[in-house]
């Protein structure tokens, strides 16, 4: 799952698992856009967009819990939305056969993005552009059998 293959989530979910609340933030790109990072937003605006997320977010902050707060590549146009439908594959692995020069075999790892499925806060970042909040409740995940 996304939520602990992120290093930013991870954090979370493990501070959250101790009591203590978390906002994480991250932003959709796509493999080319990572790649050329000359048209990256503005990070002037990305850091007011960000403080002004914080502290609609931050009366909110409970123990055993944390929000995921995805922004799009283009914050101009987008609107805050709150999901409670997190996409499940973010990510399609691949795992490729290598050499090293010596000829040992070796295997690099990483992924290619899943198809955003519609009604999810993956779609509606994606497509959407929306900037996404989705609240993570371990206590809630824990009844249900999720964790």
């Amino acid at each position: 799952s996304a939520l602990v293959g992120s290093g930013t989530l991870g954090a979370c979910w493990m501070a959250a698992s101790e009591g203590i609340p978390g906002i994480a933030f991250s932003m959709y790109r796509t493999n080319k856009e990572w790649r050329n990072k000359g048209n990256w937003l503005d990070t002037d605006k990305m850091k007011q967009k960000c403080m002004e997320i914080f502290e609609l977010l931050k009366p909110k902050l409970e123990p055993y819990t944390f929000f995921n707060v995805a922004l799009p590549n283009d914050l101009s146009k987008s609107k805050i939305v709150f999901s409670d439908s997190l996409q499940v594959r973010r990510f399609e692995p691949v795992v490729e056969r290598r050499e090293d020069p010596t000829g040992t075999p070796y295997f690099w790892i990483y992924g290619n993005f899943s198809k955003s499925e519609p009604g999810t806060d993956l779609y509606d970042v994606a497509v959407n552009k929306n900037i996404v909040i989705s609240k993570v409740d371990l206590k809630k995940l824990a009844k249900k059998g999720g964790i």
